[in-house]
């Protein structure tokens, strides 16, 4: 992973669940960083953080960008990294608006600004260069999976 980074060859793919059918008190997010290349990954998951009253779909979606980039400054921190690039995606497109954004400030009247300034800061304190995009989600469903591009694969 560290080499991808460097090399600007990293890909990132987050995404939030959350099923209120389920339970409606917690959700949960998974990611994966990628190579480019080689397609060597790591990956993880957790619980949405937050009160039951703030566990959301949305929510999970921006933890696991926060996640994503939580793994990125523990790699990049570890391998003493200094240059590089990865490419964020999610299927939230106002959460993976909103993660980009350059400013650290948020404003209170957006939902989840802890969440959103914790993003911000991450990339901020990152020594690469972090790009955000959006992933349409559930193309499998009209898909094959093996005819999607790789983005909508790891989603």
């Amino acid at each position: 992973m560290a080499s991808a980074i460097r090399l600007s060859r990293a890909l990132g793919v987050c995404d939030g669940s959350y099923q209120p059918l389920l339970s409606d008190e917690i959700g949960a997010a998974s990611w994966v960083i990628e190579c480019t290349l080689t397609h060597a990954n790591c990956h993880g998951s957790c619980p949405t953080s937050g009160t039951v009253k703030e566990v959301n779909p949305y929510r999970s979606e921006l933890e696991g960008i926060h996640t994503l980039l939580m793994a990125a400054k523990a790699i990049c921190s570890f391998h003493r990294i200094t240059h590089g690039g990865l490419r964020v995606g999610c299927d939230n497109e106002k959460a993976s608006e909103l993660s980009g954004e350059p400013w650290l400030r948020v404003p209170l009247v957006l939902k989840h600004t802890d969440l959103i300034r914790a993003i911000r800061m991450l990339v901020a304190s990152l020594p690469i260069t972090v790009t955000f995009f959006h992933i349409y989600g559930h193309q499998d469903d009209k898909v094959a999976f093996r005819d999607l591009e790789r983005p909508a694969q790891l989603n």
